[in-house]
């Protein structure tokens, strides 16, 4: 994923232009003033009006019930399979995806969860019927098939959402709970032409990224109670107020920088 991203920084009529990543981008003036104006408080009593207002605008946006900010998207989906998951239980993803190939390991090191990596199809889905067989049966030999993880947008590519539904399908019919990295998920919904919540609604849980750096993540999910003693912040009203500028503001310029993101990577053979 990363070994060839040196040929992304380049120089258009002068101007340093890195295209690696959406998280190397720099928070404009007008996320910069909303940061210092952001009301401040102690979410840990739930007393910051920034945060919450973050909250309840993502978890509008994504249909959940409820959200909770995060710092990073890594501990968004490490706490995603902590709640979901038990020590000895397993979590059927995608072997690039990044909760089994660039986050550390959390969910095992830290959550006694076992990865069942499935290759992906060209499109990046997961196959049904890999999943249907990876699925452990009732035997004390085998971990217990707890949670299916997908990812969308993977790789920079949208996969299609009844290839999602029927991934989801499976998981279903199996009593197992599923969970989304929508880290790109409105660049998915862009590419897909559908509202975000859309391509959310198949999951219990689903993690967020926020444009403007990678300081601003929400996670929703109905288990909100047992969520917040992994992730209460005491001061983080300055980094929501950026990402509650962005959702009003900035997302409508999705479609203009998805197509000329696509052109680029077109142009670059990626």
């Amino acid at each position: 994923m990363y070994d060839q991203m040196d040929t992304l920084i380049a120089n258009f009529n002068g101007t340093r232009v890195d295209l690696r990543s959406d998280t190397v981008t720099k928070p404009n003036e007008a996320m910069r003033q909303a940061m210092a104006s952001a009301e401040v408080g102690d979410d840990v009593y739930g007393e910051d009006p920034s945060i919450i207002r973050l909250q309840t605008m993502v978890a509008g946006k994504m249909g959940k019930e409820a959200g909770l900010f995060l710092p990073s998207c890594t501990q968004s989906n490490l706490v995603s399979m902590l709640c979901h998951t038990a020590r000895g239980d397993e979590v059927i993803l995608g072997r690039s995806y990044h909760i089994n190939k660039y986050e550390a390991g959390g969910c095992a090191v830290l959550g006694g969860a076992y990865p069942c990596p499935i290759d992906e199809e060209p499109d990046g889905s997961l196959d049904p019927e890999k999943i249907r067989s990876s699925i452990k049966a009732d035997d004390p030999h085998f971990p217990i098939s707890k949670i299916l993880s997908l990812e969308n947008t993977t790789s920079g590519k949208a996969i299609p959402l009844d290839r999602i539904g029927a991934a989801v399908t499976v998981a279903r019919d199996a009593g197992m709970s599923t969970h989304l990295d929508g880290a790109r998920i409105f660049n998915a919904a862009t590419k897909l032409n559908v509202a975000a919540h859309v391509v959310a609604e198949p999951f219990d849980s689903v993690s967020v990224w926020g444009w403007g750096r990678q300081l601003v993540r929400c996670w929703s999910a109905p288990e909100i109670s047992l969520l917040r003693r992994c992730g209460p912040v005491n001061w983080s009203a300055a980094g929501c107020g950026r990402l509650a500028y962005w959702l009003r503001q900035e997302f409508m310029l999705l479609k203009i920088t998805w197509r000329i993101w696509s052109k680029i990577m077109s142009a670059q053979g990626f």
